[in-house]
């Protein structure tokens, strides 16, 4: 992640001035092949941010698209760049106004965050690992995610999504959409259900016109209110929909990808909640939640030497509570582990909201740390097996990265913890249970909170070394796309 330096500001009537310049077509391409370079890393060998950023290029592609005209011809290197740092400096609504300055830094960081993931591997392994492969708990009734949810919500199964999205990924780097089959790759064509179906799920699931783009786009705008002038102000921070579909029709003679990555982060398990919650609302999230407290569960399970311990209830008969989702037993240290598959709200991108409004809902969890560490401080008979002669620290595991929520601004707000926690990706999980679990042990038990960040765990400072992660593993080797690709 990083923040780059705001070099004065930009306004929006000046970008889009600057866009229509140049042929519409010509430069949607041109931002599609400056894409294709993105690995994840924001800056380069020498610590300098790289000129074309999937943030930055998503945006520019959404005003060419809203604004953009054929004809006046192709921008050059340096004027594609130019677009791109216009955009980033782009002036915040509002600005000057008490809490502007902080909404700006959230909507910088919050908009990168779906494309800070350098292993795109790992992002389509988790849809899998956690949509495919983990069950729900014995006695939990689904609300939306019945049999055939899948299919009614991305037109086939999670594998054949992840891997069509793969297979465009793929094929895009050196080509375009439609792309011809060859007899080599016949097989792989008839694991992801023939031509037809890639074709349908595609156009479904990954593509959109110019049309509904602009459409789509009007209706997210719209959303602020206001006067016509001040939702301009806003436009350049609405929602993109190349998040829900990458793929453009209707500005040459194939589709283009504007922004490449978008495509990763539409084959991924925030792509998936993303398009279910859309279409079942609060009933798919409260099913993704169930969800993902067991793959989160699985995930714990891989730690070598620990004790895992689900869930507890405790309290009188008529006053019956539950702790936090997973008690993690090391030699050393109790951990305490509380699952929220939730994502960062839209607000946190668009700059809407101080900073206690768009994290309040982060409160509820840690509360729900206070509770159980009271409750084992009490000692109820029905946490008798959890230890009470060592430290205890907690861990919030979400499904989309919070990443200022240790952070003193956001903290301050929230409840302290009577224990160092602190708030963590799914992915910092997924890597900290192939770590050495002696080690492990060890630094969560000497950890203390810092004097300046009281109750807060200072996780920027763990630096414990990993291993490949077998779950993740396993579900990526199993894709249709790659089970039939010779292994060495």
């Amino acid at each position: 992640m990083t923040t780059p330096v705001i070099e004065g500001s930009t306004r929006y009537q000046d970008l889009r001035a600057f866009c229509r310049r140049y042929d519409r077509d010509a430069t949607l391409h041109m931002l599609s092949v400056a894409s294709r370079a993105w690995d994840g890393h924001p800056t380069d060998e020498r610590g300098r941010v790289k000129p074309f950023l999937p943030w930055d290029i998503a945006g520019v592609a959404a005003t060419l698209l809203q604004w953009g005209t054929a004809g006046g011809g192709a921008p050059t290197q340096d004027e594609l760049r130019r677009m791109c740092w216009m955009f980033l400096n782009l002036e915040h609504p509002g600005i000057g106004e008490p809490g502007a300055g902080i909404a700006m830094v959230l909507r910088l960081i919050y908009s990168q965050m779906p494309f800070q993931a350098p292993d795109a591997r790992m992002q389509w392994a988790r849809a899998v690992a956690i949509f495919r492969d983990t069950e729900f708990q014995e006695g939990y009734v689904p609300e939306v995610m019945t049999p055939g949810w899948q299919k009614e919500l991305l037109g086939c199964s999670v594998e054949q999504w992840v891997s069509i999205g793969f297979a465009l990924h793929a094929a895009l780097r050196q080509g375009h959409y439609p792309f011809e089959w060859t007899r080599e790759l016949a097989p792989i064509l008839d694991a992801l259900g023939g031509s037809d179906d890639f074709d349908r799920v595609v156009r479904q699931g990954f593509t959109t016109t110019l049309g509904d783009y602009r459409a789509q786009r009007r209706t997210h705008v719209e959303r602020f209110g206001g006067t016509a002038a001040q939702q301009f102000l806003r436009e350049p921070f609405a929602y993109n929909p190349l998040f829900s579909a990458p793929l453009i029709e209707g500005v040459a003679d194939h589709f283009v990808a504007p922004c490449f990555p978008a495509i990763e982060v539409r084959a991924s398990a925030l792509g998936i909640v993303h398009e279910g919650t859309s279409q079942w609302g609060e009933a798919f999230r409260r099913d993704s939640g169930q969800l993902f407290e067991q793959y989160v569960g699985r995930q714990l399970r891989q730690i070598s030497g620990a004790t895992v311990v689900h869930e507890l209830t405790y309290g009188s008969r008529r006053n019956r509570k539950k702790t936090i989702d997973w008690f993690v037993i090391l030699p050393d240290v109790v951990l305490l582990i509380e699952c929220k598959a939730m994502t960062p709200a839209r607000n946190l991108q668009e700059g809407f909201g101080t900073v206690e409004q768009v994290h309040a809902r982060l409160a509820k969890p840690l509360e729900q740390v206070n509770n159980t560490v009271q409750a084992l401080a009490v000692g109820h008979a029905e946490l008798a097996d959890i230890p009470t002669d060592r430290p205890v620290v907690a861990l919030v595991a979400t499904l989309g990265n919070f990443v200022m929520a240790n952070g003193p601004e956001v903290r301050e707000s929230l409840p302290v913890t009577t224990v160092p926690s602190a708030f963590v990706g799914v992915d910092f999980l997924e890597a900290l249970v192939t770590t050495d679990a002696v080690e492990m042990s060890r630094y969560f038990a000497a950890v203390h909170a810092p004097d300046d960040r009281p109750g807060v765990l200072p996780v920027e400072d763990i630096n414990l070394i990993g291993g490949t992660n077998a779950l993740l593993k396993a579900a990526f080797e199993s894709l249709p796309i790659l089970s039939l690709t010779p292994r060495e």
